[in-house]
């Protein structure tokens, strides 16, 4: 698949190739459905990566198929970027990620002493936001 075909909504996981090599990125939330819309982005460390670890959200190597080794969310390299801007960056796309690991990972932004507060009230607000939209567009169907 390619990052053309790829439509990136929440839960959806690929890799960034960059200057420190490749990691797998999760998207925890979006401003918007819309497909030029803002989305905030995590992305994965291997534990031994460095000693400066945020314990937050471990990551074990049967909880996501690209990872190969205990891991954790790197919650304080937080992206926030359009989809359009992120799809130039897709090396490999993995698809969604289960209900239960994304969750898991969303708690931690709430949790861990490493999320801005800038960015724990842009999460906040834009899960609230589309908590409305899913309300809306519930009551638009009945």
């Amino acid at each position: 698949m390619t990052s053309d075909q790829v439509t990136l909504d929440i839960g959806d996981s690929f890799l960034i190739r960059n200057q420190y090599g490749e990691h797998l990125h999760i998207i925890v939330a979006e401003s918007s459905p819309d497909n030029s819309a803002q989305i905030m982005l995590v992305y994965i460390s291997s534990t031994d990566n460095t000693p400066y670890k945020d314990p937050t959200t471990i990551i074990e190597k049967k909880e996501h198929r690209f990872i190969k080794k205990r891991s954790w969310v790197r919650y304080q390299n937080i992206i926030i970027c359009s989809r359009p801007e992120i799809k130039k960056s897709i090396f490999k796309y993995y698809g969604k990620i289960d209900d239960e690991l994304l969750a898991k990972i969303q708690e931690g932004i709430n949790s861990s002493n490493f999320v801005s507060i800038r960015n724990k009230q842009l999460f906040n607000q834009w899960k609230i936001d589309g908590l409305f939209r899913k309300i809306k567009k519930q009551k638009n169907k009945s």
